[in-house]
């Protein structure tokens, strides 16, 4: 299958799952091809996801059905990165995670053990702010320097950018 330019094969890391080919060290480019390619793999019934799997050597684009928000979750085993000292970390990560979609539904373009980055798939209100506020332990790259909050980031870039390390 190919989208916009990019070439997908199926993978083995999860059923109805695809992979482009591993493109590095550097997430950037990576993340970017995919939030490029969003709109057209949700077309196909798709999420576009740079992703990184512990047994792998580099950063490729995923194309995830777009039913299974947790399947990213548990794939790229999010919040794994901190069980130096939070042995829960993962387990964590996808009981916040999947309290926030299960209030807002999320479109996942970025999962590592150690990070997780998603747009809301509609609109964010004050409450879903205020809930993301007390909800999320991770949330420190989404936080204002000033006053800590996370209105700011959640409203500018319409989604969460969650960090274990």
């Amino acid at each position: 299958m190919t989208i916009e330019g990019i070439t997908f094969s199926p993978h083995s890391c999860a059923p109805g799952w695809y992979a482009a080919a591993i493109r590095g060290v550097n997430a950037k480019p990576v993340e970017a091809d995919a939030l490029r390619i969003q709109r057209s793999a949700m077309k196909r019934g798709y999420f576009s996801v740079c992703g990184f799997l512990d047994e792998e050597s580099g950063y490729r684009v995923f194309l995830v059905p777009s039913n299974d928000v947790l399947a990213v979750l548990r794939v790229f085993e999010v919040g794994k990165r901190a069980a130096d000292y939070d042995p829960d970390g993962h387990d964590r990560a996808v009981r916040e995670i999947e309290a926030v979609h299960e209030r807002c539904p999320l479109i996942p373009f970025f999962a590592d053990s150690a990070c997780f980055k998603a747009r809301f798939a509609g609109a964010v209100s004050e409450e879903v702010i205020t809930f993301l506020e007390t909800a999320l332990s991770a949330a420190e790259p989404m936080m204002d320097d000033d006053d800590g909050s996370i209105a700011g980031y959640v409203r500018t870039q319409k989604g969460i950018h969650l960090w274990w390390d």
